[in-house]
């Protein structure tokens, strides 16, 4: 990196001037005066213009080394306000580019000014350079005048072809400039009102989008004009909730799912929508929309639609689900009649998010087991499955779409947070189906994730929801036994992710986990208080932790520098929580994080899978002996998601499927396992016991809202809080049993246009 160069008085990039002696930057006629932080990092940017400054140079650069400031957001305000100044956007660079993780550069063209523009300036005269006339020579020959042009006519010749071959040869080994992509934004709905599903017509002139409401839009781009598609009168005022499939290539009709209300996922895209959230819930039903002011009309019942073919002639659906989603892939005509099936996946395993190529010979879908997932193609006259992308988590994956020149375009999840995606392309022979190139990342995005991929049918507008989530740690007081709540404020006061985890035994203080630079940590911050006090310094990613019986013990699980915590191995960690040497207490791939129960008990607890995915294993750990003796043993279904909870006197493990109406009891004495069934057909996630133990909180879906629940042992239901539009939520009580720490996620989900990509 190059050193801090003399004062230059003025440099100039684009509409700008800046003058160093004074932090002036001047626009259109107009001055302002750069905060001296801001100042200082366009300064260091400017003077290593091109060059990657890393987020460590900028903290030395603005802070001495015996400072004691957040960093992290203070180099982040300073960045903001200077992008605000610059009217520069992270998401469009013009002049300063994030590189995720690492820092910024510069990425404007400067002219330097060193005498600034308070002279006129003066004119610049182009001077021949004069060459020494030598003697004349002594002619002893003479060349007839002819001769001498055919010679100067062929060295013409001789060059010009010769200029022409390198430039072939130069041309054949530079790459072309990347194109600027281009970036719009087509609805603007706030976090309460998240857009949930969308689509974009093949003639680019519509968007077709489900919001919170469940309803079905139409927007006319060009105008911002919207429509609210009439509810079928065959629905007999029944609610569902309504996903967008995919456009007819007339751009005047559509295909949408019905769905059972609370049925959807809590992210964009199909991959989550097709495959993780059919548990207990009836099958959607196929409908086709006209914007033309006809209604909805059903076209097939137990089944998903994907997609609809370039020509129109047919739509390709999902159908016969397990618990992992649609098993089976069919092709019908657009009135829902001559149905054939296509693929079929094995027991334990699904298909989805079928897409078609320019011919309509070929797609690309989904496939995946409970533990990984593959992007394949494959011919629709039969033949063999080709394998294009492998993904260890399936979850990495939220879209996909096959262009019409080739390309396949994929959305994933960045290690080690996963709370950010960026596109990705790759190249396919659309004879064979196989890939011609290697994937190649084609964004540099950061703080936001994306979903929802639909194309015009040119393939040179690619329509995408953007969603950004927020988590904060909120704090209510209990009331009424845990069937009200009162007095709820933010604990966590930045906007970073806060996760609570554990309450100190005294019930004063909450840890929790915060994502920090790319990096998982964990604090504890006392309720009373603003400041926060990091633990365990010197992990690279911390896992799900607890608080030991006697409050002296802190374990946590140690993901390593990728963040994986779902290793084999991975390391369950104990560091005295006053502060300490940590130390490795077991190795487990924890189902979930380990629970630990208030003194006078002094159980911890940790849950792992067996080889066969069959049960859950739930053993006995502290911190000075390491693993226990195995205490309880529950079967659970094939390929399901469970929560659990371990009691605050450490008598009863309480196991919910994801959202499902029973939670089951598994007491610890040996007595019989229990049933509790929620009551008004509410279907949960979470398994968080009260301090008393005669209840749970547990979360519910209420379209796209989340409502927090007290559920007491009789399976009564108590709503005490509703996050509009929000992507998770969960509650801690005190061990006292007068506090509860609600957190509670939020999302931003709007739908974007790209071009030029």
């Amino acid at each position: 990196m190059a050193s801090p160069s003399h004062p230059t008085r003025r440099i100039r990039f684009d509409e700008f001037e800046l003058d160093f002696s004074t932090r002036e930057l001047s626009t259109n006629g107009t001055k302002q005066t750069l905060a001296p932080q801001s100042f200082q990092v366009l300064q260091l940017l400017i003077e290593n213009r091109g060059q990657l400054v890393t987020r460590e140079a900028l903290v030395r650069h603005l802070w001495p080394a015996d400072t004691f400031v957040d960093y992290e957001q203070g180099l982040k305000k300073a960045v903001n306000r200077l992008r605000e100044a610059l009217s520069d956007s992270a998401e469009q660079p013009r002049f300063i580019e994030t590189l995720p993780r690492q820092g910024y550069r510069f990425i404007g063209e400067t002219e330097v000014d060193p005498v600034g523009r308070d002279r006129p300036a003066e004119p610049i005269a182009l001077t021949p350079h004069l060459v020494t006339q030598e003697p004349k020579a002594t002619r002893t020959s003479s060349l007839p005048i002819p001769n001498s042009r055919v010679f100067l006519i062929l060295a013409a010749v001789i060059c010009g072809v010769a200029f022409w071959f390198w430039q072939v040869r130069v041309s054949r080994h530079v790459l072309p400039a990347p194109r600027e992509q281009k970036l719009t934004q087509l609805t603007a709905n706030s976090s309460e009102d998240p857009v949930v599903t969308s689509a974009i017509s093949p003639d680019g002139k519509y968007l077709a989008f489900t919001d919170n409401a469940m309803r079905i839009r139409v927007k006319l781009l060009e105008t911002g004009e919207t429509q609210t598609i009439l509810e079928p009168e065959s629905l007999s005022g029944a609610s569902v909730d309504w996903t967008i499939a995919d456009w007819f290539p007339d751009s005047t009709r559509f295909i949408v799912n019905a769905r059972q209300p609370g049925s959807l996922p809590l992210y964009p895209g199909p991959i989550w929508s097709l495959i993780n959230f059919r548990r207990g819930s009836p099958a959607p039903s196929i409908w086709i929309v006209s914007i033309l002011g006809r209604t909805a009309q059903k076209l097939r019942d137990d089944a998903d639609a994907f997609s609809v073919s370039p020509d129109g002639s047919s739509i390709a659906f999902g159908t016969n689900a397990d618990q992992l989603g649609n098993r089976e892939i069919w092709l019908m005509d657009p009135r829902g009649q001559q149905a054939r099936k296509l693929y079929e996946a094995p027991k334990n395993a699904a298909l989805g998010g079928f897409s078609w190529s320019r011919g309509g010979d070929r797609a690309i879908y989904f496939k995946l087991t409970a533990t990984s997932g593959e992007l394949v193609s494959r011919d629709l006259r039969g033949g063999p499955v080709v394998p294009l992308v492998q993904f260890s988590d399936w979850r990495n994956l939220t879209d996909f779409v096959w262009l019409p020149d080739g390309r396949l375009i994929y959305a994933r999840g960045e290690e080690p947070s996963n709370r950010y995606c960026n596109l990705w392309e790759l190249r396919i022979d659309p004879r064979s189906g196989k890939p011609i190139e290697k994937p190649r990342q084609i964004t540099n995005w950061s703080e936001f994730c994306i979903g929802e991929a639909s194309v015009t049918a040119d393939g040179k507008r690619l329509a995408f929801q953007r969603w950004a989530k927020q988590t904060t740690v909120n704090i209510a007081d209990i009331e009424a036994n845990g069937a009200r709540i009162s007095s709820a404020g933010h604990l966590t006061l930045n906007e970073y992710f806060n996760a609570a985890e554990a309450w100190t035994p005294d019930s004063n203080a909450l840890v929790f986990r915060s994502l920090r630079d790319g990096r998982m940590r964990l604090f504890r911050q006392r309720i009373n208080s603003d400041t926060e006090e990091p633990l365990v310094m010197g992990a690279e990613n911390v896992g799900g932790s607890t608080v030991s019986p006697d409050g002296s013990w802190l374990f946590y699980l140690d993901c390593g520098r990728e963040g994986n915590c779902d290793l084999p191995t991975t390391p369950v960690m104990a560091v005295p929580i006053g502060g300490g040497t940590p130390h490795q207490v077991l190795t487990s791939n924890t189902y979930g994080r380990p629970r630990c129960a208030v003194a006078p008990s002094n159980l911890c607890v940790i849950a792992e899978q067996s080889e066969d995915g069959k049960a859950l294993i739930f053993t006995a750990f502290d911190a000075l002996n390491g693993r226990g003796a195995e205490i309880a043993r529950f079967e659970t279904e094939p390929a399901a998601e469970y929560h659990w909870g371990l009691s605050a006197d450490g008598t009863r493990i309480g196991i919910l499927k994801f959202w499902d109406d029973r939670m089951h009891i598994v007491p610890l004495n040996g007595q019989t396992p229990q049933e509790v069934t929620i009551k008004d057909g509410t279907r949960a996630a979470g398994v968080f016991w009260a301090a008393d133990g005669k209840g749970w909180f547990t979360q519910r879906k209420n379209q796209s809202n989340l409502v927090l629940l007290y559920v007491d042992l009789q399976g009564n239901v108590h709503p005490l809080w509703e996050l509009k539009g929000g992507a998770a939520l969960y509650a801690l009580p005190s061990p006292d049993g007068r506090h509860l720490a609600i957190v509670a996620t939020a999302r931003n989900n709007n739908v974007w246009l790209m071009e030029n990509f």
